[in-house]
């Protein structure tokens, strides 16, 4: 059994939005060694408190919260994966950032080229008035490259979405939407060297909407490049973008992200 933990939260973080929750997360962590029967875990946590009042009838405070989980467990054929975020930060009181989102997934026949997903996927973006997005589906994943140093997969399936929207002018009323999607991905896991690691994944999703009778698309790459500079410490850049041509309700179409950390290996 071996385990992996991140103990130590992001040491600098640049978001203008959590792009992760807004997409059918994908592990970029895949699992084809032949050992089985044993976990690997990773674990983010980041917490500030501060309070620079300069009086004590002005208040200037700040709450910064944030916790990232994944787990997998590798059996003899398949692999089971377990991923979970939370994000709020708040400011002098006012939310400014509330995101969160629970996934779960599963690579049945996890050692073959061309191997079968199932997944589920429940999160929230209170800060975009995303009150509640649910989506169930699966797909097919094939290896075109598997080598020890470099990996390339792409996929591509169907999945079921609900959401519920919070309107932009009307108090208390909320807009739902429900649509079957077309989802399909490009993946990579490029060891540049001994030390330095880069992953990347791209996702293209699309659903025909008979409420405005079109297509609604939706795009979401994400890259990550890890520094290990010690056998149990590394530096981590990630970057994120999400764009989506027709939102439900209107707000941006674009958002992004990036953040930088340590962490801690063992």
């Amino acid at each position: 059994m071996r385990f992996v933990f991140s103990l130590i939260g992001f040491i600098a973080l640049l978001s203008v939005e959590t792009a992760q929750a807004q997409i059918l997360n994908i592990n970029t962590r895949d699992v084809t060694s032949d050992s089985s029967n044993y976990w690997l875990g990773w674990f983010d946590f980041y917490f500030e408190v501060d309070n620079r009042s300069p009086t004590p009838d002005e208040d200037a405070s700040l709450l910064s919260l944030e916790a990232t989980l994944d787990l997998i467990y590798v059996s003899k054929s398949h692999a089971y994966y377990l991923s979970g975020d939370i994000s709020h930060y708040e400011a002098t009181g006012d939310p400014v950032i509330s995101t969160g989102y629970a996934h779960v997934r599963i690579d049945l026949n996890r050692k073959k080229r061309l191997s079968t997903e199932l997944y589920t996927q429940f999160n929230f973006d209170h800060s975009r008035h995303l009150q509640l997005r649910y989506l169930s589906g699966g797909g097919l994943k094939y290896r075109l490259v598997d080598r020890e140093e470099i990996e390339f997969d792409i996929g591509t399936g169907f999945f079921y979405e609900h959401e519920k929207w919070k309107d932009l002018v009307i108090e208390d009323f909320y807009v739902t939407n429900n649509m079957i999607k077309s989802s399909s991905y490009f993946k990579s896991n490029i060891e540049l060297t001994d030390h330095v690691n880069l992953a990347y994944i791209t996702f293209y999703q699309v659903g025909y909407d008979e409420n405005i009778e079109a297509l609604r698309n939706r795009i979401s790459a994400q890259i990550q490049l890890e520094f290990e500079f010690s056998k149990h410490f590394m530096f981590m850049i990630e970057g994120i973008i999400h764009y989506e041509d027709k939102p439900i309700i209107p707000i941006n179409k674009t958002i992004y992200g990036i953040k930088n950390g340590l962490r801690y290996k063992f």
